[in-house]
């Protein structure tokens, strides 16, 4: 993917549709656009900008800056009311190159960082800076400086410093009540002179418009309109998770299902095992995908015991521990890469430990039983025939095995006896087939015809 698709590397969180009675809604926006400036070019949306595979529960700001010689940038922010928040670098393959969790960023003197577990939430006092820099990051991480993102491209086995910093700035599930921003709006650029001044607002980005930088007409290239691929070539009867690695791993796998040609193009490609990523992929997540095709029936279905994590969507006042900091399951386009629709850890039913039921359809063809008082939790499986499903991992806390994070390469060979009793067993169905199961639905029924390969 190159970078004129960073364009859409997003969609937000405000899509009023929930996706299971009884649950979470999803996060709304409260309908006041936030302000944009020099510094984030496209904000995320579901309709207009909704490509590289995004997660619903999230909104994502895109910059490209250009660092002055021998300069700095800052951005100065607050920590948002919300689960998550980052910022990820990356090169024009939309590989990530470097990144910063919120727990990563020390806060301002007098101020409070509210994501490690067990902080306050609430406090007021939530002031930040982050430094971007052209360099190449120290190889031993306890060298880096603090606060600090290191801007940089890889020629060969060669890093140079790069003067251009291409930034995803990223919030997961903002509390209840606030903005897609979580109530603290966007980080704001400033730009720091040698004798000691500081430019801020519009002075900086006068300033910034005199140093090359990647024009927002070039972004927009490449963008073609999708074109769906009706035949099945990745999918099987029983769901089959790969683990993302890389662009190279991801390609290799798109024609697993077609005899002759699958194993051909699985061969010439390889199975890298790099993690170097792609799809503007976030540093702080493992992803899984299994597809899915309407030639073994309508109705895909799985059954895993979910990671748990905090819980923070209702304004909790003191962060929580948990297995993962977030996991998610989305249905996407193949071929656009958009993002149909989305649930989270907080809006599934059999979470915190337990085991979920997560069936995926057209709205038409949903099971009469596919409703949260049969404990089923519900997916759009979206308009066409083919569909992949992205299952995502973010920030694994250190005692947690089964972590997408800790699957090894190549794709396909570990991801089962990694997670475990959390590999997300499934196959299709027909949806009669499915709605024989009754109600309450039984997971022990709907793994009996789901055996490993």
């Amino acid at each position: 993917m190159m970078l004129s698709g960073l364009v859409g590397a997003c969609a937000q969180s405000d899509d009023p549709a929930a996706t299971n009675g009884g649950t979470p809604a999803a996060p709304q926006a409260s309908g006041a656009e936030l302000p944009r400036d020099c510094t984030w070019l496209l904000r995320s949306d579901p309709n207009l900008l909704n490509i590289l595979y995004p997660d619903r529960a999230a909104t994502y700001w895109v910059a490209a800056l250009p660092i002055p010689p021998g300069g700095e940038l800052w951005l100065e922010g607050r920590y948002p009311h919300a689960r998550y928040a980052s910022f990820n670098l990356y090169n024009p393959r939309l590989e990530p190159i470097d990144a910063l969790a919120d727990v990563e960023i020390a806060p301002e003197a007098g101020a409070t960082q509210p994501f490690a577990v067990g902080a306050r939430r609430d406090r007021e006092a939530r002031d930040y800076r982050v430094r971007v820099i052209a360099a190449v990051p120290p190889q031993d991480p306890a060298q880096r400086e603090p606060n600090t993102l290191y801007s940089f491209v890889a020629a060969g086995e060669q890093r140079l410093p790069s003067p251009v910093a291409v930034v995803i700035y990223r919030v997961y599930v903002e509390d209840a009540g606030y903005d897609l921003s979580g109530g603290v709006g966007l980080p704001q650029l400033a730009l720091p002179l040698a004798g000691g001044a500081v430019l801020r607002g519009s002075e900086a980005c006068s300033a910034l418009e005199r140093l090359p930088t990647l024009p927002a007409a070039e972004l927009l290239n490449g963008l073609d309109p999708a074109v769906e691929t009706q035949p099945n070539l990745a999918a099987f009867p029983e769901l089959r998770w790969l683990k993302f690695f890389d662009l190279l791993s991801s390609q290799s796998h798109r024609l697993d299902a077609v005899p002759v040609l699958g194993p051909l193009l699985s061969g010439a490609l390889g199975q890298s095992t790099s993690n170097s990523g792609g799809f503007a992929s976030n540093v702080h997540n493992s992803y899984m995908t299994a597809s899915l095709s309407q030639s073994f029936g309508e109705v895909g279905v799985m059954v895993a015991r979910m990671p748990t994590t905090p819980q923070t969507r209702s304004g909790e006042p003191v962060m929580g521990d948990g297995q993962l900091r977030y996991w998610s399951l989305c249905s996407n386009e193949v071929n656009s890469q958009r993002y149909i629709d989305c649930l989270y850890d907080e809006q599934v039913q059999g979470v915190q430990g337990a085991r979920a039921i997560i069936l995926v359809s057209r709205a038409q063809d949903r099971p009469s039983n596919a409703i949260a008082e049969c404990g089923v939790n519900w997916l759009n499986w979206g308009p066409f025939s083919n569909s992949l499903l992205i299952y995502r991992h973010m920030l694994p806390r250190g005692d947690f095995a089964e972590a997408i994070q800790n699957i090894p390469g190549p794709s396909g060979a570990h991801e089962r006896e990694v997670l475990g009793a959390y590999y997300p067993e499934g196959r299709h169905y027909r949806r009669a087939e499915f709605e024989r199961l009754g109600c309450p639905v039984n997971p022990d029924a709907v793994l009996a015809a789901t055996s490993a390969p």
